[in-house]
């Protein structure tokens, strides 16, 4: 079975999206009776303002909808997988894209106009082809079979696994990569993007509540992201602006150390269509405080202490709890461990590839 698959993704950015692409290429390259053929949006990535508009217009205007078909034609693939929101309107052969959530139909607030209008643009008239959808949890199905009126038969969820890097063995590294972003600890941390949806500013006033005496830091992890002034002014305004360090993206090897040496992570999230940061901190051996709603309950199982989004007071407060107890900081360490080993990228590996073959095996009975 040879499958075309769409790359360009990893071009555009670093996220949660990106990571999957990453961990997932290499173990369908080892399937059993898969070839891989792999498809980009070819040339030099452009890095003034005005290239990088040039080169989305050339994206959308005539890679996605004409160059790309022609190059799986010219392959000889039998599938098209389209991991990203990038996809063509239509290809000459079965297609699989993967959505991970739909925030695009039920915030499109949280997104820049042009990603919300070529969302729209793109994916219905993909999904109206015939493609079948592949996504990362129960939730985002359900929402995604609403948002696009779907056929529940073309919607699969295949959970997303972990890099077998996230372990809680310290490395004798991570003490001086802590140090060389000039973390102080203890602290607590939070991954996410710089955006409105991470809802960041409630672990910061969380973090105000809590005072110096169960945290001296805390650590925000994440780029900068879409409407992200106003959490920056917050930042720096804030009555706890000394101890709070924001460290931009970091390499994964500096993510990890800064895992496995936090006190706890604390992730308000307002939406996730899978949840990498609450596994990751699990599988390091570090306590979790979450929230649970969207795909975040199946992301942490009842491996966390869940928060209320909108109450920094009761963060605060759960906060204050997990630091001051050691026998529940066990507890919580020994739950994450065990549930964040039932997330594997092997096992979303053939999943996948069983996506591939039933599509075949129903196209071939059309």
């Amino acid at each position: 079975m040879r499958v075309a698959i769409e790359l360009t993704a990893l071009q555009l950015d670093r996220g949660g999206t990106a990571r999957a692409i990453e961990q997932l290429l290499p173990r369908l390259e080892a399937e059993p009776g898969v070839e891989l053929v792999r498809l980009e949006h070819e040339g030099r990535v452009p890095t003034s303002s005005l290239g990088v508009i040039a080169r989305g217009l050339a994206r959308e205007l005539w890679y996605l909808p004409r160059v790309l078909p022609q190059r799986v034609a010219a392959s000889g693939a039998e599938i098209l997988h389209c991991p990203s929101q990038l996809v063509p309107p239509s290809c000459v052969v079965p297609m699989v894209v993967t959505l991970h959530d739909a925030i695009g139909w039920e915030h499109p607030e949280w997104l820049t106009r042009a990603n919300v209008a070529q969302l729209h643009k793109r994916l219905p008239r993909a999904i109206a082809s015939g493609a079948h959808v592949i996504t990362s949890s129960e939730y985002s199905r359900g929402r995604l079979i609403a948002a696009l009126d779907l056929d529940p038969a073309r919607i699969t969820t295949v959970p997303l696994g972990l890099d077998s890097r996230f372990t809680p063995e310290a490395a004798a590294a991570d003490a001086d990569a802590i140090a060389a972003l000039g973390v102080g600890e203890p602290y607590v941390l939070t991954v996410g993007t710089l955006q409105p949806r991470k809802n960041l500013a409630a672990a910061i006033e969380a973090f105000e509540l809590l005072g110096s005496a169960r945290a001296e830091h805390l650590v925000i992890v994440g780029a900068r992201g879409w409407h992200d002034d106003e959490l920056i002014q917050r930042i720096e305004r804030s009555t706890a602006s000394g101890r709070i360090h924001l460290l931009g993206r970091v390499t994964d090897d500096e993510l990890i150390a800064l895992y496995r040496g936090a006190e706890c992570l604390v992730f308000p999230s307002r939406y996730e269509g899978f949840g990498f940061p609450p596994l990751e901190a699990m599988a390091c051996g570090t306590p979790v405080i979450s929230t649970d709603n969207t795909s975040l309950a199946e992301a942490i199982g009842d491996a966390a202490e869940v928060i209320d989004p909108d109450d920094p007071e009761q963060i605060a407060e759960t906060l204050a709890r997990v630091l001051g107890s050691p026998e529940l900081r066990g507890e919580m360490i020994e739950r994450g461990l065990a549930h964040a080993a039932t997330f594997t990228w092997q096992a979303c590996a053939d999943a996948t590839v069983a996506v591939y073959r039933a599509l075949l095996a129903k196209t071939s009975t059309q």
